[in-house]
């Protein structure tokens, strides 16, 4: 099977003058509530402990991410999961993933965080499925806080997995006494937002807002640097990673040069061509990173620019072709997808 990777991305004028927004999502399923006087529930530490919640979806659409009171993490990473049920227990398949390092988890306790997968995933009203919290590392764990005692989601059902207990899935109701559901909330894409409007999140000193990288991207990530004044955007395919750099903000009508950097992460099965044009550009710019560079060689290039005087009037557009030679999943198959984005769905 081949198949063409075609994203179609807006160009860097609009975003870097776009004001601040708040991502597009609603909550679906919750158990809002905290026990504050019960502490917290220990994730990873000397006992390695996961956690575990399972739900039911209410609504055919996007699961885009988890609404989670985590914080107080030590070194390592927090590794959140989707999973499907198997035998009444969060051990199926895991369907999304999201490993977030333990810095930038809130140290400080002070309620609910968002925390987002790389792509959205297509669920149905109905469905079952579970969400696993672990640590990962060297001394690595983390605080959820303490649910009050009770069956406050009946749509679902706590786990723990600690030790010096076996291996495997215990369930809170077989504690009666105690909390039978975590605190959680999931997050959809809200379908009056425009569908693929919605894109890969930013983790910004502002709060999370859109990006011009599309959800059907099957892996990307965008943050602030606000240390050194620049937004980074990375796009994981199966085959390369590429990270998109330019300052942030820029001023109007300044020149300023975007950086796209390209790391193969195993032998090419062509060339990856790149078609940029919009934003600050002046014309069009096309080239490719060589299929003929060795596993983990970055190649580089830096494109000039002048940004506009409105952000309103950017239409940048970049596309990146990929011919894949047999894709084995349909995250990679999702490649296929040629998806166009507008201005007007970021710049408000």
């Amino acid at each position: 099977m081949k198949s063409l990777m075609q994203l179609a991305v807006i160009c860097l004028g609009a975003l870097s003058m776009m004001p601040a927004a708040q991502a597009a999502f609603v909550v679906d399923q919750e158990q809002s509530m905290v026990d504050a006087g019960a502490g917290f529930l220990g994730i990873g530490g000397d006992s390695e402990q996961k956690l575990a919640q399972s739900f039911t979806v209410g609504v055919d659409g996007n699961l885009a991410g988890l609404r989670l009171p985590i914080a107080g993490c030590g070194r390592g990473d927090l590794v959140i999961t989707i999973r499907e049920m198997v035998g009444g227990r969060p051990t199926g398949p895991v369907l999304r993933t999201v490993t977030v390092p333990g810095s930038d988890v809130p140290f400080t306790y002070t309620g609910f965080t968002d925390f987002f997968f790389p792509a959205p995933l297509a669920v149905n009203a109905g469905d079952v499925l579970a969400f696993t919290v672990e640590t990962v590392g060297d001394d690595s764990f983390c605080s959820y806080a303490t649910p009050p005692g009770g069956n406050l989601y009946s749509r679902g059902e706590g786990f723990f997995d600690a030790r010096p207990n076996p291996p495997g899935w215990e369930a809170f109701k077989g504690f009666p006494t105690g909390p039978q559901d975590l605190p959680f909330a999931t997050l959809m894409d809200d379908p009056s937002s425009g569908g693929p409007g919605r894109n890969c999140i930013a983790q910004t000193s502002g709060g999370a807002v859109p990006t011009p990288i599309d959800y059907y991207t099957p892996a990307c990530r965008c943050f602030e640097d606000v240390t050194v004044n620049e937004f980074r955007c990375g796009i994981l395919h199966p085959d390369f990673f590429i990270v998109w750099r330019f300052p942030f903000p820029v001023p109007p009508g300044r020149p300023y040069t975007e950086i796209w950097q390209f790391t193969p992460l195993t032998r090419l099965d062509g060339p990856v061509r790149m078609r940029i044009s919009g934003g600050g550009l002046p014309q069009e710019q096309k080239f490719e990173f060589s299929m003929k560079g060795a596993s983990s060689k970055t190649q580089t290039r830096r494109l000039k620019a002048v940004a506009p005087k409105e952000a309103l009037d950017v239409k940048g557009l970049a596309i990146i072709e990929y011919d894949m030679q047999d894709a084995k999943s349909e995250m990679q198959k999702a490649f296929g997808i040629d998806t166009t984005l507008y201005a007007d769905q970021i710049s408000q």
